[in-house]
C-alpha cells in the first residue's frame, strides 16, 4: 500500500467514526480531503452530492452528482438525485436525459416517472408530463397519500404533490366535459350527484366516501352507497335469465376444459402479491372472459355459445354499446378469494352460479350469503367483499355487470360519456414517445 493509499484509508475510517457520531458537517471536510487525494472517490462524491442536495444547494449538488454518474453511469439510485439537482438549476433537458436513462435501466420505478413529469411540467410540455405522472400512478396507486410520508426526501414529496395536483386537474376536466356532453342530450336532467364523481387514479383529494366498507378503486360517485346487497325484485328480467340456467350449465359442462383455456384471474405484474398472496398468476382462481375492458373475446364466445348468447341478451352496464366485463369465474376446491374492492359503484356485480357443489359463499359489506346453482345474486362490489369455496369440486360462476339501479337515465349517460373520455385519454398515452423524448 502506498503512502497515499494509507492516507485515504485513514480518512475513510475517520469518516465512518464521524458518521457513527452523527458529526455530518465534519464528514464534509473529510470528503474534500479524500477527493484531493482521489478525485474518483465515488463514496466522497455521493456523500457531498446528497449533502448539498439536502441543503437545497442544487448547483453544488449537481457538480458532485454529475461526477459520480460519469463514473457509475447506470446506478439508478444516484440518477434521481442528479435529476432533481439539474431540474432545480433549470437544466431541464439534461434532467430529462438522466431520467429517461434511469427508466431504461428500470421501467418500473415510479419515482423516475414522477421526477420526469415534474421536469416536463416545468418545461411546459403538459401532455408528456401528464403521461409520465399517470404511468407513475399505474405503478403505485398509493401516490394519492404517499406525499404524507415524512420518511421520504422533501424533494420527492414536493414532486408527488405536484403529480397529484396535475392529474386531479386532468381528471376533473375530463369528467366536466363528459357531464356537459350528457347535458346536451338531457338539458333538464339532474346532474348534481354525477358532477361530483371522480376518477380515483386522477384524483388525490378527499373524495366523500361515507361508508368505511366502501372504496371503489376507479370511478366513484358520492352518495351512491345505499347497500352492499340488492334484491332480485329490483330487476324484472332476472326470472327469465334464471330460466336459461339449464342451457348455460349444460354449455359450460360440455365445453369447459379445466386449466387448458383459462387465464389466472389475477395476472402477474398487475396485482400486489402482498395483498393477494399465491393467487397472483395462479389458476386456483381463473377466468374465461367474454368481454374484458369492453373487448369481445370471440374465441371464448364461440366455445360457449349459449353463455355468450345469454350475456348479449342482458341489460348490462355498457360503454359504447359493449359490456365492460363478462366472464366465467373459476374457483378451485378449498380456495378463498381475500377481501377486496371493485372498480366502481356505478354498477352492480351479478353472479349466476353455474357449477356449485355445496358450501360456496360470498360476503359483501357485513352480510354473507351462500350461493346456489341457478340463483342469481346482486351486490355492489365497491364494498369490501370476498368469496370462498369449501367444497371438493370446482366452483364456476358467470359474472356480469348491470347499472346501479339508483342512477337515472341522464346520470347513466354522463357516466358513459366520462368512461369514454377517460378510456380515450388513457389509451392516448404514448410510453415510447415519452421515453424517446
Amino acid at each position: 500500500m502506498t503512502e497515499t493509499d494509507q492516507q485515504i484509508a485513514e480518512l475513510y475510517e475517520r469518516a465512518e467514526q464521524l458518521r457513527q457520531a452523527d458529526a455530518w458537517e465534519k464528514i464534509v471536510t473529510v470528503c474534500h480531503q479524500i477527493l484531493a487525494l482521489d478525485p474518483n472517490s465515488t463514496q466522497a462524491l455521493q456523500f457531498l452530492g446528497n449533502w448539498h442536495l439536502g441543503r437545497d444547494e442544487y448547483g453544488d449538488a449537481a457538480t458532485y452528482l454529475r461526477l459520480y454518474n460519469d463514473l457509475i453511469p447506470n446506478q439508478e439510485q444516484m440518477m434521481l438525485p442528479l435529476a432533481v439537482a439539474l431540474e432545480e438549476i433549470g437544466e431541464y433537458q439534461e434532467a430529462c436525459k438522466v431520467l429517461r436513462r434511469a427508466l431504461k435501466v428500470n421501467e418500473n420505478n415510479f419515482f423516475s416517472y414522477i421526477y420526469l413529469g415534474s421536469t416536463l411540467e416545468k418545461m411546459g410540455d403538459k401532455q408528456k408530463a401528464a403521461w409520465a405522472y399517470s404511468f407513475a400512478v399505474d405503478l403505485n396507486p398509493s401516490l394519492k397519500t404517499l406525499f404524507r410520508d415524512e420518511t421520504l426526501p422533501k424533494a420527492t414529496r414536493i414532486r408527488i404533490t405536484r403529480c397529484n395536483d396535475f392529474l386531479t386537474k386532468i381528471g376533473q376536466a375530463l369528467h366536466k366535459g363528459a357531464v356537459a356532453e350528457a347535458r346536451k342530450k338531457f338539458p333538464k336532467g339532474d346532474f348534481k350527484r354525477i358532477k361530483k364523481a371522480i376518477w380515483r387514479k386522477l384524483h388525490h383529494a378527499r373524495i366523500g366516501i361515507t361508508n368505511p366498507l366502501q372504496r371503489p378503486l376507479s370511478f366513484f360517485i358520492p352518495g351512491l352507497d345505499r347497500a352492499a346487497w340488492f334484491e332480485r325484485e329490483e330487476f324484472p328480467w332476472v326470472e327469465d335469465f334464471e330460466k336459461e340456467f339449464p342451457h348455460l350449465q349444460k354449455d359450460v359442462l360440455a365445453h369447459f376444459r379445466g386449466d387448458v383455456d383459462t387465464l389466472p384471474y389475477l395476472q402477474l405484474g398487475g396485482y400486489d402479491e402482498k395483498a393477494w398472496g399465491d393467487l397472483v398468476g395462479s389458476k386456483d382462481w381463473a377466468a374465461i372472459h367474454f368481454y374484458d375492458g369492453m373487448n369481445r373475446k370471440e374465441k371464448n364466445c364461440a366455445r360457449f355459445p349459449e353463455v355468450a348468447r345469454a350475456v348479449d341478451s342482458l341489460p348490462l352496464f355498457k360503454i359504447n354499446g359493449r359490456p365492460v366485463e363478462a366472464l366465467l369465474s373459476i374457483l378451485k376446491p378449498k380456495m378463498k378469494i381475500p377481501p377486496h374492492y371493485g372498480t366502481s359503484n356505478a354498477r352492480l356485480t351479478v353472479h349466476m352460479p353455474l357449477v356449485v357443489a355445496g358450501d360456496c359463499f360470498v360476503r359483501a359489506g357485513e352480510e354473507t350469503r351462500k350461493i346456489k346453482a341457478g340463483q342469481v345474486i346482486f351486490f355492489d362490489d365497491s364494498f369490501d367483499h370476498e368469496a370462498w369455496n369449501e367444497t371438493d369440486q370446482v366452483r364456476i360462476v358467470l359474472i356480469v355487470e348491470v347499472w346501479h339501479p339508483d342512477l337515472s337515465e341522464e346520470e347513466r349517460a354522463a357516466v358513459e360519456a366520462s368512461y369514454i373520455a377517460y378510456e380515450a385519454w388513457m389509451k392516448g398515452r404514448d410510453h415510447d414517445a415519452l421515453l424517446d423524448g
